[in-house]
């Protein structure tokens, strides 16, 4: 059997604008040592994803700066 594949993207997948706006407005930082934090609703929504396929996950971000 094949095991399905994501292909994920950070930027504005799991580090979503709505979430860092909200860090900004409660006066939080919006980035760790690693870059831009993550989302925890997308982080819980891509683990339901992950959960119900046993979907391997490959990378496919990129940053530019």
């Amino acid at each position: 059997m094949n095991r399905p594949i994501i292909f994920l993207d950070f930027d504005g997948v799991l580090n979503t604008e709505r979430y860092l706006a909200r860090l900004a407005v409660d006066g939080k930082p919006d980035k760790d040592a690693w870059g831009p934090l993550f989302d925890p609703r997308a982080v819980t929504n891509l683990r339901t994803i992950i959960d119900a396929t046993g979907a391997a996950i490959v990378i496919s971000s990129y940053n530019s700066g």
